[in-house]
């Protein structure tokens, strides 16, 4: 009877010792694919976070790039200087990349007076906005091609790096225009009914309504649709509105993309830096 009680006792021994090998590879088996899964999870975490860092770092950089660049247009905006002489203003509309020029008050180190300063967008050296400025003579453009008669060496450099768009829009007595001539006399408004007022030259548009042999402030023009119509509503400006004069206020507006394309549109919203900068009178 002894005996029998012993080797039941071997046998559930034995028993034991391998349900517990057993288990313990079990344990170890579960241990592992934790450790597997718990390793996946912090390798995707930490990537994602250095793509949210990288991203964050893209903001950043592009957000400063078009400050620096906006900072450098207004203050060439708030120091514009025209005279009854003829010096000029003219803002060009090519959307998105408008174009700027105007006569300013220099800052360049060593130089005193006034400068014949542009802006234009280029991709020859990436996305970037480029300013160039003249302080060798007085400058008068043309009245029908301004930027063909640009400085033929003017200096230049870049104000901003990464700038996509260049958005510039000019409020005078009430309207919000998309061009600006000051060196033009002659034009009509051209209305888009869209809230946006522009300045245009066009010859063709003029007719000497009355009879008199000559133009006057009643011939003016402005465009309501996209039938051809024309109409004079009451209170048309005169043909030189802008003859001589600096708009009211420059609506500036830069997006900017980072340099490695991470905040190309396809991926990201671009990001848009806009401000309000008022001319002196």
């Amino acid at each position: 009877m002894g005996k029998k009680i012993t080797n039941n006792n071997k046998l559930q021994s034995s028993i034991v010792k391998r349900l517990s090998s057993f288990f313990t590879l079990v344990e170890m088996l579960v241990a592992v694919a934790l450790g597997v899964i718990i390793l996946g999870v912090a390798v995707t975490a930490f990537k994602q976070g250095g793509d949210v860092a990288s991203v964050s770092h893209a903001k950043t950089e592009a957000v400063h790039n078009a400050r620096v660049a906006l900072s450098m247009v207004e203050r060439d905006l708030q120091n514009a200087y025209l005279e009854p002489g003829g010096n000029v203003f003219i803002g060009t509309d090519n959307s998105p990349r408008d174009r700027l020029e105007l006569l300013t008050l220099s800052e360049q180190a060593g130089v005193t007076g006034y400068a014949h300063v542009g802006y234009y967008l280029t991709n020859t050296d990436g996305q970037v906005l480029k300013r160039y400025y003249d302080t060798s003579s007085t400058f008068w453009p043309s009245a029908s091609k301004p930027w063909n008669s640009a400085p033929a060496s003017p200096e230049e450099y870049v104000a901003g790096f990464g700038i996509q768009e260049l958005e510039l829009r000019y409020y005078y007595d009430g309207y919000w225009f998309r061009e600006w001539n000051s060196w033009d006399t002659s034009g009509y408004l051209y209305n888009d009914k869209n809230g946006s007022v522009s300045w245009e030259s066009d010859e063709e548009v003029w007719s000497d309504e009355d009879d008199s042999g000559t133009y006057n402030s009643g011939d003016v023009k402005v465009y309501y649709g996209d039938d051809g119509s024309w109409d004079t509503p009451t209170g048309a400006k005169s043909f030189d509105l802008f003859y001589r004069r600096l708009p009211e206020v420059v609506e500036v507006t830069i997006e900017v993309i980072d340099s490695d394309g991470v905040l190309a549109k396809e991926q990201y919203n671009p990001i848009q830096i806009r401000r309000l900068i008022e001319l002196p009178k």
